[in-house]
Formats: C-alpha cells, sequence, structure tokens
C-alpha cells in the first residue's frame, strides 16, 4: 500500500493518519 498523498479523512481517520506516520502533519490537518 503505497501512499502518495494523504487519503481522505473519511477513509483516513486517527488510525489511517497514524499508520502513515505523519502526526506531525496530521496535526496540520486537524
Amino acid at each position: 500500500m503505497a501512499i502518495i498523498a494523504f487519503p481522505p479523512v473519511d477513509e483516513a481517520d486517527e488510525n489511517g493518519l497514524l499508520a502513515l506516520g505523519g502526526d506531525m502533519e496530521v496535526s496540520s490537518l486537524l
């Protein structure tokens, strides 16, 4: 599963975003 861009929030909840390992950018999205 190569995710180049952050998936939609509907499909990527905190778990999905955490899976990407970009919680630094997640803060910006939130």
